[in-house]
């Protein structure tokens, strides 16, 4: 029997199911919608729909489907108008419903298409990754990217229902499921010490028999928050409590030229964020932070810098991502005592020196902080 969690908005609460497997609740929900007389439409990406080919065939048979570019860059509006004009040629009407199926980049953009197509029809949200699990596919945030940053435009929309099948994870890269694991920490950070504690025990991975309950408990936390503040409106706390590390975080790709994606960005921001609030309270700050790592294996990247390189996508020995040039040398998690610093491994002596110069230009604009 799978679980439950019910997101309560008055007219606009909806269901949020969670199982190993969903197949047959998503069909059955296809079903009595078609059976209704209402169009069902579904958008996805290449990626998830050559990987998960049979699973979305069983899912949806016939139905017609919109294949978007895998990545952030679908998040455009180039991408958005291709979404609406699909659902035109598909001749949806206001009772048409929309599934998303992916990650967080195809249901932001899946969600705003939802919220913009004839002023809005429901949709539902079925996410493919952790990061999207616990995090875009609740509280009806969608949007896309402009030139100008990062979800600038966008919309309000909640979701009619949302499918959790935590085995979509395991086709999962381990990056793309270390950005999910962030997240995860970051709702024990905000409010269940007692995940903190679980996820400190033992590291999170797709194979955990207890993964949906963890996910549940997420979702949860997420949902008390939208309940109580659902437009970003609260002046203090509120829903501003999830931007947690990604006021930082989103600035990660943009200043390392795009060898972070979006996705693994929210864990510097934590630590960037973290690092900077300690320091006009605690004056012992540079001699404290980082923190000290856990015991070996721990599977809390904010303690462990071992963890931290691993859950990030980088390793000593592999490619390098020069984050470095906007956080302080205190908030830099990937860089193990003695280990060279990221522009010694660039290709080309031009490059090194320009990441050289952009650093020093940063720590002179931004003294003590950069």
């Amino acid at each position: 029997m799978p679980a439950s969690l019910t997101v309560n908005l008055g007219e606009r609460s909806y269901p949020i199911r969670f199982d190993l497997d969903l197949t047959d609740e998503v069909r059955q929900c296809v079903e009595q919608l078609t059976a209704a007389g209402r169009k069902v439409v579904v958008v996805t990406d290449r990626h998830v729909a050559d990987t998960q080919k049979e699973r979305l065939a069983a899912m949806f048979g016939a139905t017609p489907v919109r294949l978007a570019p895998p990545g952030e860059s679908s998040k455009s509006v180039p991408e958005f108008g291709r979404v609406l004009d699909f659902l035109a040629a598909e001749g949806l009407d206001r009772g048409g419903v929309l599934f998303a199926l992916g990650g967080g980049v195809v249901g932001d953009l899946g969600g705003f298409a939802a919220a913009s197509y004839l002023r809005g029809i429901d949709y539902y949200q079925v996410p493919t990754t952790l990061l999207a699990m616990v995090d875009s596919s609740v509280g009806g945030k969608t949007g896309i990217n402009l030139r100008a940053g990062k979800n600038l435009a966008g919309a309000f929309h909640q979701p009619r229902g949302v499918f959790i099948a935590t085995d979509f994870l395991r086709t999962l890269s381990e990056r793309e499921f270390a950005a999910g694991a962030a997240e995860v920490i970051k709702y024990g950070l905000l409010g269940d010490a007692g995940l903190l504690a679980e996820l400190e025990s033992a590291r999170l991975s797709a194979a955990r028999a207890d993964l949906p309950a963890i996910i549940r408990r997420c979702c949860a936390i997420k949902a008390r928050i939208v309940e109580a503040d659902e437009r970003e409106e609260a002046k203090e706390g509120g829903r501003a409590l999830l931007n947690l590390g990604h006021t930082f975080g989103h600035a990660t790709p943009i200043c390392t030229a795009r060898r972070w994606r979006s996705g693994s960005a929210p864990p510097p921001g934590c630590r960037a964020s973290s690092a900077i609030w300690a320091r006009p309270r605690w004056p012992g700050w540079r001699r404290s932070w980082p923190p000290r790592p856990c015991r070996p294996g721990c599977a809390c990247p904010f303690s462990c810098p071992r963890c931290w390189r691993r859950w990030a996508g980088t390793r000593r020995s592999g490619p390098v991502r020069p984050a470095s040039s906007f956080l302080s040398r205190s908030a830099r998690p990937w860089f193990a005592p003695g280990s060279p610093r990221p522009w010694s491994r660039l290709a080309g002596a031009k490059s090194a020196r320009l990441t050289r110069r952009h650093v020093r230009n940063r720590r002179r604009h931004c003294p003590g902080v950069f």
